[in-house]
């Protein structure tokens, strides 16, 4: 790929320096004949600047410079063999004979500048999107030939599915028609038809630009025309980005949500595998998606870095549980080792700490087929409040070759392009993994062998927490309590059918009552007729936007109106910032995710009147331990596997346990495996586990 770029490069290069000569023979040459060389100079220092140079340098017939503009390379010897050496900014350069009627008077050199050159590159990212959005139309086949190996069952749900959307609920799961995943594949291709449609006239939009900045070069003074031409290109550009990114998000949210609401179904084994191939192809894709945004983002410098307090064992339980179900179908164990010295509640950017974990852990994991992968984070220094941690991944996959590790993290890279046949990917993962690391202060390097696995390592510069920041207990957070939104009362405006599916089956599983409108008009007249204790608006509706249509409910209603949320595939920082001066209090980005979305109208829904707190103490069963006992022996057994194995997945299985103990003998004696446990101070947990479980044994006997 990067020879045939550099061929289209240097090919746009010597074209445009052809272009330059003629021009240069016809404005020097009568100034050259006339030795009016202040001329030749005047000539020379306006050209610069309008001709994408870098220099210019003007010789007589014996080749002693006459005039020169820009900044002009040291001169390493005259005559036939004179050559100079490259200046920084400058990416070629070029000669050219000056004469009038046959007559020679001279030469002119010249070297391009190096913004041009970036300005031709920019060009051919544009095509770059082109091949991601046919990529885009091979993955919305493929998802068709997955719906039609969907037999009866699934076709029957997703029919139940939209008689309920419809109102009735005397349901058998018989019969056929139409299935939702035709619908998805229908949104997939009109999708694909808009991107197409806009890719074309974004590619005809800059040809328009290519002619009109040769004609501003072949006259004097459209130079401030060219420069507004390129500056409404940019803003082109990133309108396409945006624009992509929605028209993806909004039927992969369908795609995900639908995926989400099928895992509760009743499925076989057939049947819950092509679901799990649906979901984790809809995951790949968003993965590309944030990828290719959050490197758009870091080339224009605008990815920052935030600091605030985060505690490490639970981001590394949350990326061991992002892998749990891919680990657990390989047999491959995830095992994690944190020293004793590193502190557990710090401060810095746990999002972009997590993507870098998520990507090296997910590479082990794609090119790992036996044996283990492992993370190893240690202290390096500590002054005061800062500190530096050295985190490492190794896995036993298939390694790679020296030529290989030389490219890892170079953009748009893979090992090999058999690597990329049979593993896929964009090869933008490392790339950006560097970038991000390199934004927390520190760097990544990577060490391999052919056969041997891999191990990269990286550094970061952290804070540790105050105290404040980290309390007494530090106990693991629970997942939140979405029984709490029962009662509420919420409106979707959304005009997508689908993504209406989608969001009120999310919400209605919660609990909440939902009322829907299609277009910003409707959903104005329904938030001035009802009481709704929040909205959920989406941003691009009929009517009016969810920008106005939100403007124009909170001035209506003043102080009583609802916290009114996002619900949109916006996630450029400019949409971000105008959800906000919209005066929406949040945001919830498409694909939903479930708990996202519950966690997100918890903090902003008061409790509904009438709805109960916990049940009392003296509700609960004095025992369960009796009837649950040959459970509770195989998950014991299954927590002592993972944590021999130091497994990060042993703090869910506690989680798990607990309940089965709570209000018995056995909860008090179960305490310090799951404070061992969350500590992740695995050989406590195994000898407080052997305690326990021969507690367990008497008790039974």
């Amino acid at each position: 790929v990067y020879v045939l770029l550099g061929r289209f490069l240097d090919a746009d290069q010597q074209e445009h320096a052809n272009q330059l000569k003629p021009l240069f023979n016809a404005a020097l040459s009568v100034p050259m004949a006339q030795r009016d060389y202040a001329s030749v100079a005047a000539i020379l220092s306006e050209s610069l600047a309008s001709r994408g140079l870098a220099y210019l340098t003007v010789c007589d017939a014996h080749r002693r410079p006459l005039a020169t503009a820009g900044d002009v390379p040291p001169l390493m010897a005259y005559g036939a063999a004179a050559r100079v050496a490259e200046p920084a900014d400058s990416a070629g350069h070029y000669a050219s004979p000056l004469t009038i009627g046959g007559q020679a008077l001279g030469e002119i050199k010249f070297g391009m500048s190096r913004e041009r050159l970036e300005q031709t590159w920019r060009r051919i990212m544009a095509y770059v999107l082109l091949v991601g959005a046919s990529a885009l139309v091979v993955f919305s086949m493929l998802l068709w030939l997955a719906s039609i190996r969907l037999t009866h069952p699934l076709k029957a749900l997703v029919n139940a599915t939209r008689d309920i959307r419809e109102g009735r609920y005397d349901l058998a799961l018989v019969g056929g028609g139409a299935d939702e995943i035709g619908v998805l594949v229908d949104a997939f291709s009109r999708m694909s038809a808009e991107i197409e449609r806009k890719v074309s006239d974004l590619t005809q939009s800059e040809a328009l630009q290519r002619r009109y900045l040769e004609e501003s070069l072949q006259k004097q003074g459209l130079v401030e025309q060219a420069l507004l031409q390129a500056q409404e290109a940019t803003t082109a550009k990133a309108e396409f980005l945006a624009n992509m990114s929605h028209e993806i998000r909004t039927p992969l949210n369908a795609v995900l949500g639908f995926s989400q609401l099928l895992q509760s179904a009743a499925l076989d084994g057939v049947h819950r595998d092509y679901l799990s191939n649906l979901k984790v192809a809809g995951q790949s894709l968003l993965g590309i998606l944030n990828d290719v945004l959050d490197y758009s983002k870091m080339e224009a410098g605008k990815l920052e870095i935030v600091k605030e307090p985060f505690d490490l064992m639970d981001l590394l339980d949350s990326v061991s549980g992002l892998f749990s179900f891919q680990l657990m179908e390989k047999g491959l164990p995830l095992r994690l080792q944190v020293d004793d010295d590193v502190p557990r509640h710090l401060v810095g950017d746990a999002l972009r700490l997590r993507q870098v974990l998520i990507n090296l852990v997910g590479n082990a994991l794609k090119f790992t087929e036996r044996g283990e992968i492992s993370v190893h984070i240690e202290r390096l220094a500590h002054t005061g409040q800062a500190l530096t941690l050295r985190i490492t991944v190794t896995d036993t996959g298939i390694g790679m070759s020296q030529d290989q590790v030389a490219r890892t993290f170079a953009a748009f890279m893979q090992a090999d392009s058999s690597i990329t046949r049979r593993f896929g990917g964009t090869g933008l993962g490392l790339s950006i993994c560097r970038r991000l690391v390199e934004l927390m202060g520190g760097d990544i390097s990577v060490h391999s062998e052919l056969g041997q696995g891999s191990r990269f390592s990286f550094t970061i510069e952290l804070e540790q927490a105050g105290a404040a920041a980290v309390g007494s207990g530090a106990p693991v957070e629970a997942a939140p309590d979405l029984s709490a939104l029962r009662g509420a009362h919420v409106l979707l405006v959304e005009d997508n059918p689908v993504n209406v599916v989608v969001a009120r089956a999310f919400l209605q599983d919660m609990g909440v009552t939902v009322a829907t409108a299609g277009d910003g008009l409707e959903a104005l007249a329904q938030a001035g007729h009802r009481v709704f204790d929040a909205i959920l608006m989406d941003l691009q509706i009929p009517e009016i936007d969810g920008l106005e249509a939100t403007r124009r409910i909170r001035a209506q209603l003043g102080a009583k109106a609802p916290p009114i949320i996002a619900l949109s595939a916006a996630d450029m920082a400019t949409e971000l910032d105008a959800v906000r001066q919209a005066g929406m209090v949040d945001h919830v980005a498409k694909p939903i995710i479930r708990n996202q979305l519950g966690a997100t109208l918890l903090k902003w829904v008061r409790r509904p009147l009438g709805t109960t707190g916990a049940a009392p103490a003296d509700t609960v069963p004095p025992t369960v331990l009796a009837a649950d006992r040959a459970v509770l022996t195989g998950l014991l057994a299954e927590l002592e596997h993972q944590l021999a194995r130091n497994m990060l997945g042993a703090r869910s299985q506690v989680a798990a346990i607990e309940p089965m103990l709570a209000n018995t003998a056995l909860q008090a004696a179960f305490e310090p495996v799951a404070q061992a446990t969350r500590k992740l101070r695995f050989k406590a947990a195994l000898a407080a586990l052997a305690q326990f479980s021969a507690m367990l044994t008497d008790s039974a006997t």
